[in-house]
């Protein structure tokens, strides 16, 4: 299920390029792994497969 999140996502993510500034696209971009894993998390009661996968999504969105 949460391939289809990704991939909705990144759909959503192309149809608004042209709206946004070059900035804006790094920070949607980079918050994408985040976004999926807590929706999935949250909305579909995914179970996170592992602890240290979470941190290392979210170790790359601050580190961004």
């Amino acid at each position: 299920m949460i391939h289809v999140l990704r991939v909705s996502f990144f759909l959503f993510y192309i149809g608004r390029l042209k709206y946004i500034s070059p900035t804006e696209t790094s920070l949607l971009s980079s918050m994408e792994p985040l976004v999926t894993a807590w929706i999935a998390f949250l909305w579909l009661k995914e179970a996170f497969g592992s602890l240290l996968g979470c941190v290392f999504i979210i170790t790359e969105v601050l580190f961004l």
